[in-house]
């Protein structure tokens, strides 16, 4: 197998403004390719060694929606689905909009959110801890908030964006664990 390509793939990386990327590729437990590219401390030129200890962020989104693709591959769902069929309160979502004038109004959403726009980031939620759904949440369950009821404080929030129309990094694959459960139980739109 050539792995030229994904070797190139990190060596872009790091060329742009990651200072340090990895790729190992496994096949039955057994490391087949392994490559770095990159520095631990970028001023001083540090290399990263094979007994580095790094931090690693978001790695639960990986691993949410890995579980969520092969629910997927069986058929549990499909992209398209509206996130409405699994979770109701997302059926009439509104979209905030700036007016030329400066002025902000509220306007239906022209089309749902879809279980693919929460895979892409798309949905047009924000990443804001402190909108005033998700800020009453946390303070109604002393900042322990259970994921269905995140969920149902988001779903008060505005979109930044019509769904599908742009990219934002937010709290989309939040929803994972709570579909993947819903549907490993057999809930799904098509049934």
């Amino acid at each position: 197998m050539d792995f030229q390509p994904l070797s190139r793939f990190i060596d872009r990386l790091t060329s742009w403004r990651i200072p340090w990327a990895e790729v190992t590729v496994m096949r039955g437990n057994e490391t087949i390719f392994r490559y770095r590219n990159g520095y631990a401390n970028l001023e001083e030129q540090t290399s990263i060694g094979d007994r580095g200890i790094f931090n690693l962020y978001s790695l639960t989104k990986i691993l949410t929606c890995t579980a969520a693709l092969q629910l997927l591959e069986k058929g549990a769902y499909l992209l398209s689905d509206p996130l409405s069929a699994y979770l109701p309160e997302y059926a009439d979502m509104t979209v905030r909009r700036t007016l030329e004038d400066g002025r902000t109004v509220l306007e239906k959403a022209e089309r749902p959110i879809t279980v693919r726009d929460l895979f892409t980031m798309t949905a047009g939620f924000s990443y804001d801890l402190g909108a005033p759904s998700i800020r009453e949440v946390k303070e109604s369950t002393n900042g322990k908030v259970p994921t269905r009821e995140f969920a149902r404080a988001l779903a008060k929030e505005p979109l930044l964006f019509e769904p599908g129309t742009r990219w934002n990094l937010a709290y989309a694959t939040t929803f994972s664990p709570r579909l993947s459960k819903r549907w490993t139980e057999g809930d799904s739109a098509h049934t």
